[in-house]
């Protein structure tokens, strides 16, 4: 008999009571046990990158080229003028509004390419893979440009061009998938050249030659329309009920007319996608 079992015997005695008639559960145990439960969280994470759908890969460097016969006015046209010297040429728009005769004018050429932007996570994760889709932490979200060149009087859709749609290709380990939205980057979703000519975004589902207008689609649809301003509510582009494998690839096309007076210049607007996780 231990120690402790013939403390409860005498207590037994002492209250009048045998043994035998003590409970059982009143004998103490040398040992006791317990649960414990171990859990390992796997936060959702998401990566994703945006191509310009072009083949080449390098980003032209802008070059300008002489106006033979400039006519006209100047800064409407989208003249530059040059100053320094070769190997350091610096190109500013004018400002003037005839022509100077002593002067020599330049118009910006069209970049032909545009390089894809690095992948990006969210900040503060540490580096990681999702999917088999490498995502350093020190990896920043980019942009990459579309690019396509056209008349006045014309228009050009994405579909018809490999280099004037977005490929948005998102990563996620998280269950329940994500979304991916998409707006303005600031309060203009016009498309505006370095003179303040614009082209302003859709008001109609169609675009018309001869009507300065442009948009956005998604791949497959067929209206086009107007990027949401900065301030409003963000547009949805896709969404997965569930974790990606190997990437979910989304093609946002873009559509532009120009008038048939349309000022020369290199038309551009930003536009933020946002793809978040679905917890």
């Amino acid at each position: 008999m231990s120690k402790t079992t013939k403390v409860i015997a005498a207590l037994g005695v002492v209250a009048g009571l045998g043994v035998a008639a003590l409970p059982a559960f009143t004998y103490a145990t040398e040992t006791v046990t317990g649960d414990v439960e171990v859990q390992v969280e796997v936060v959702p994470a998401i990566a994703m990158t945006i191509t310009g759908n072009n083949d080449s890969g390098t980003h032209a460097p802008t070059t300008y080229s002489a106006v033979a016969s400039p006519t006209g006015n100047p800064s409407e046209n989208g003249y530059y003028e040059r100053s320094g010297s070769a190997g350091s040429y610096v190109y500013t728009a004018s400002t003037d509004t005839e022509v100077d005769g002593e002067k020599t004018y330049y118009t910006q050429d069209a970049a032909t390419s545009y390089a894809a932007v690095d992948n990006f996570n969210p900040a503060g994760a540490a580096s990681s893979e999702i999917d088999g889709h490498e995502t350093p932490a020190t990896a920043v979200l980019g942009t990459s440009s579309s690019y396509i060149s056209l008349l006045p009087n014309s228009t050009a859709f994405g579909n018809s061009t490999n280099n004037f749609r977005s490929t948005i290709t998102v990563y996620t380990n998280a269950a329940s998938g994500y979304d991916l939205t998409m707006k303005d980057k600031d309060a203009n979703n016009a498309l505006t050249n370095n003179n303040g000519a614009t082209i302003p975004a859709t008001g109609e589902t169609t675009l018309t030659a001869g009507t300065a207008a442009w948009g956005y689609r998604v791949s497959g649809d067929t209206d086009w329309l107007a990027v949401p301003l900065s301030s409003g509510s963000a547009a949805p582009i896709a969404s997965l009920d569930h974790k990606t494998s190997g990437g979910d690839e989304t093609i946002v096309e873009y559509g532009v007319a120009t008038s048939a007076d349309q000022a020369t210049g290199l038309y551009a607007d930003t536009i933020v996608y946002t793809a978040t996780t679905n917890n």
